[in-house]
């Protein structure tokens, strides 16, 4: 049952601030759950129109109708066994709890600086973890018109690795190209470049096994590939490309520790104060 009567009283007792109601009125009903006008406590913030009030309300009662609805639901069709959910809160709070614990006690111990000495010792002291999954290159990649005046010159330049012929590369495909990037001259997945022939990687790793520079047409446009590294799937990959894993690693294994601390201090602290009774007799 649902009390919409009481809504502009409930109104005025806002926006008044006087107290229309004596007790604790309730606003709907659902089965054995009631709606108390004390429920409502600061769902009314700021002056608001009588018609904002009113919306307000119906929307929050609305919602309150449908959540009990379903909860009273729930539990004919669960029978007491299915609804007794004391274990599961008792673990979930007892979850949250140490995990907000575990949050504020890494927010003070946890040391986020990671070294640049640090951080090439981890690399160099665990490169199997650093073996590549994919091809990683350092790449040219050029999408051009194909009717373009500027696509035989580059057509001539695109896979030189002379400084003068870059500049002058750039300078074209900046004016030009319809897309162009050498990944700030990074060492990327050779997935990045096969995104930008739209193709699969496992035909770009096919494409680039045995050659360097690849150029190819769609009805519209020119795509002019160059590498000018590659280091192929399954071998180390360099430093500068997992640099961010290698912090990563680094502050998970911080984290790993300061756990263990966190854990032991808690045991010490229950053992000294006496908190812990353990009624098991190892003799049985």
């Amino acid at each position: 049952m649902v009390r919409f009567p009481l809504i502009a009283s409930i109104f005025l007792f806002v926006a008044c601030d006087s107290a229309i109601f004596t007790g604790d009125d309730v606003l709907a009903e659902v089965g054995k759950y009631r709606l108390y006008r004390s429920d409502l406590s600061g769902l009314f913030e700021g002056r608001m129109t009588y018609e904002d009030s009113i919306a307000v309300l119906k929307s929050y009662v609305d919602t309150w109708v449908s959540q009990k609805s379903k909860l009273l639901e729930a539990e004919r069709s669960l029978g007491k066994d299915g609804t007794d959910v004391g274990k599961e809160l008792d673990d979930y709070r007892t979850s949250l709890l140490v995990y907000r614990w575990e949050n504020e006690y890494m927010d003070r111990r946890l040391d986020t600086t990671v070294s640049e000495n640090e951080s090439r010792a981890f690399y160099n002291s665990n490169l199997e973890l650093f073996r590549g999954t994919e091809s990683v290159v350092a790449a040219r990649c050029i999408m051009i018109d194909s009717k373009s005046p500027y696509l035989k010159r580059l057509q001539i330049i695109y896979d030189s690795e002379d400084v003068n012929d870059n500049d002058e590369i750039k300078d074209i495909c900046y004016k030009s190209a319809y897309r162009y990037s050498d990944f700030d001259m990074r060492v990327v997945g050779l997935s990045k470049v096969a995104s930008f022939l739209r193709i699969s990687s496992s035909e770009a790793e096919s494409i680039f096994s045995g050659r360097r520079s690849y150029i190819t047409r769609d009805s519209i446009y020119t795509y002019l590939v160059h590498l000018f590294e590659r280091i192929p799937a399954g071998e180390i990959l360099p430093y500068e490309y997992v640099e961010k894993d290698i912090r990563d690693r680094v502050l998970a294994s911080r984290k790993r520790t300061l756990l263990g601390e966190m854990e032991n201090e808690a045991l010490k602290k229950a053992y000294r104060n006496n908190e812990i009774k353990v009624y098991i007799d190892e003799n049985d």
